[in-house]
């Protein structure tokens, strides 16, 4: 009986221990807000006489992409686009048979990829190399302004073609360097040689002119070994504008317009206004000062009657 007893006060202990504790979710630790970081890539930046037929960037955490296609470019533009493949902690470009001889490319991977699970986006990440044995080094900076609210514009293409084509081919014809504005509107376009070249933006899906695409251009020829900064201002080549209208009434220049005949005639005259042989206008007036009023401003012949029998005939 009293092992019993024991057994029970044992029993309601625990029970009152259990039912006294609070169940509190582990937690998570501090939110993470930094962006994957490049620990290693297979190719070193700026190499010359690249030969490998992809490039491998490796980061600190696993990766995903984002908004690849409107945010990947290699320039010049290359025979054919450049697929890529994310796996785990790793990217991999494939560049095989899609690269000209004796060329400097650059490729830009900002706002390319983010990680898996925050979804931090890894914003600047540039990539330089050459097929040959010089490395292109100029630059061309600039903005591209809206035309209409004169605010920059975001996400805008702008592309470069050399300077020997004609102005009708620059939106048909595949351009040689390529590059987008940021969301301040400005553009920078690196590994350049010191060829003259016209510069272009349009703000459409591609690089091919679309009706309703927004589109600018540079009036002079441009060159990476000049230092200025380029102003572009991109427009909607078949917008209408709005019909300005006079912001004089015509009702309230008809009401004004009148003719007055100063003459010395004390008869009744019969007025009218003839447009192109036509009667337009016609007044019986019975004394000076001989008015006829409300005229549209046009240009007429006047014929005055003398109504000597006073019945308008």
């Amino acid at each position: 009986m009293w092992v019993i007893k024991k057994i029970i006060h044992f029993f309601l202990f625990s029970f009152l221990i259990v039912s006294c504790a609070n169940i509190v979710m582990p937690s998570g630790g501090k939110k993470d807000t930094s962006p994957p970081v490049l620990s290693n890539v297979t190719t070193e930046n700026n190499t010359v006489n690249f030969t490998k037929k992809n490039i491998v960037f490796e980061f600190n955490e696993n990766v995903v992409p984002n908004n690849w296609s409107e945010n990947f470019s290699i320039s010049p533009l290359t025979k054919e686009p450049v697929n890529f493949k994310i796996k785990n902690k790793t990217l991999a470009l494939d560049l095989d048979n899609k690269l000209e001889k004796n060329t400097t490319y650059g490729i830009n991977l900002d706002n390319c990829i983010k990680d898996l699970n925050e979804g931090n986006i890894l914003e600047n990440l540039r990539f330089s190399f050459s097929t040959g044995s010089y490395l292109d080094s100029l630059s061309i900076k600039g903005i591209v302004i809206d035309a209409f609210t004169l605010e920059p514009k975001a996400n805008t293409h702008v592309f470069l073609q050399d300077f020997s084509n004609a102005d009708s081919l620059s939106f048909i014809k595949k351009p040689k360097y390529v590059t987008k504005t940021n969301s301040n509107g400005e553009f920078l376009m690196t590994n350049l040689n010191n060829n003259d070249f016209r510069i272009f933006c349009i703000d459409g899906i591609d690089y091919a002119y679309h009706e309703g695409d927004l589109i600018g251009f540079y009036k002079s020829k441009v060159n990476a070994s000049d230092s200025n900064k380029i102003e572009l201002l991109i427009y909607n080549p078949i917008k209408k504008l709005a019909e300005k209208k006079d912001t004089v009434d015509i009702k309230e220049i008809i009401n004004k317009t009148k003719i007055v005949i100063n003459c010395n005639v004390e008869e009744q005259l019969i007025i009218q206004l003839y447009n192109n042989k036509k009667l337009v206008k016609e007044a019986s007036v019975s004394s000076a000062p001989y008015i006829i009023e409300n005229i549209v401003p046009e240009n007429y012949t006047l014929k005055v009657i003398v109504d000597k029998n006073k019945n308008r005939v």
